[in-house]
């Protein structure tokens, strides 16, 4: 669940730049000038048709078996010399937090009020209107 959710809400939409060494790089047979600004952001790679069917749809069970490409693209704390420094620490509280709301229930019944939720995207994201909220059916 929280892969999931981690792909589908990622807090970092941007795209990530980095310079291309001196060297140049080669993608897919085609030659990237030393120098050049590159980029993909984790929205692009945790979207992706082709490694997410159905990419808007949250699908925890998506993750009892992960494919190679699900795990290659899944950069929700970026990757490298500037991924985040508290990974580990984001990644505990997230796993306490879900494991305390399930064992209290407290989702049970419950559903978004819009159908879409919209996030303002810059370096650190934030939902459009500032919260989420959530009506149970109970």
């Amino acid at each position: 669940m929280i892969k999931e959710g981690l792909r589908v809400a990622m807090a970092n939409p941007t795209h990530l730049p980095r310079v291309v060494p001196p060297t140049g790089l080669t993608v897919d047979s085609k030659l990237i000038p030393s120098g050049s600004i590159v980029g993909i952001s984790a929205h692009s790679l945790h979207l992706d048709r082709s490694v997410f069917p159905n990419p808007q749809k949250f699908e925890p069970e998506r993750w009892l078996d992960p494919s190679p490409e699900m795990i290659r693209n899944s950069i929700a704390f970026g990757v490298g010399a500037r991924q985040c420094i508290a990974q580990n620490l984001a990644t505990a509280e997230l796993f306490w937090a879900v494991d305390a709301i399930v064992r209290k229930d407290l989702l049970r019944g419950a559903r978004t009020v819009k159908s879409r939720i919209e996030i303002l995207e810059w370096f650190n994201s934030r939902v459009k209107g500032g919260r989420i909220e959530l009506v149970w059916d109970r």
